[in-house]
């Protein structure tokens, strides 16, 4: 591409500058005005020296972009594994607080009830898909019987239609 010969002549050239502008600025009087070859020298020279900076600045802005896009990159991973964790944890809290307002109904439900009351959890849906109903966890040996009405804090969710000694079967209102 460049020929051995242009890379010298190319090197020469630039510590020939160097030079004069080494030369230059070692003028100790600060108010004296260039000479005429001093302001040749300086015309010639501005040019590449600004050509260089230029290039040396764009160089320069372009690697630190680069880094901080690296860097942004991995704070953006870091921020998506907060955020995921933090949905989680919000989800999480959310469900205990629908827990919590369940339970308060339940109980407030419990006091004002003429009738016994048993709390019970729903463990199980009907795999089959042809009968709306779940299963429960209590069953005879709590004094549970079939056609046994169940109830919520919000009225009546089904009828029991099958009871084992510990689990019972709910046939849903829905079904």
């Amino acid at each position: 591409m460049f020929s051995i010969k242009w890379i010298k002549k190319f090197w020469i050239w630039v510590l020939v500058i160097f030079f004069l502008l080494f030369f230059i600025s070692l003028n100790r009087e600060k108010s004296r005005n260039w000479n005429p070859i001093e302001k040749t020298v300086v015309e010639i020279t501005a040019p590449f020296q600004k050509i260089l900076t230029n290039a040396i600045n764009g160089t320069k802005n372009i690697w630190y972009k680069y880094f901080d896009l690296i860097n942004a990159r991995k704070e953006n991973i870091r921020l998506k594994d907060q955020i995921i964790s933090l949905k989680t944890e919000n989800y999480r809290n959310h469900e205990l607080l629908a827990a919590y307002r369940r339970l308060q109904k339940f109980l407030q439900f419990t006091e004002t009830s003429e009738w016994p009351v048993q709390a019970v959890q729903v463990i199980g849906r009907d795999p089959s898909g042809l009968f709306q109903s779940v299963i429960i966890n209590k069953g005879r040996n709590s004094g549970l019987s079939v056609n046994m009405p169940v109830v919520d804090a919000n009225g009546v969710v089904g009828r029991i239609v099958s009871v084992s000694n510990n689990y019972s079967k709910v046939l849903l209102i829905i079904d």
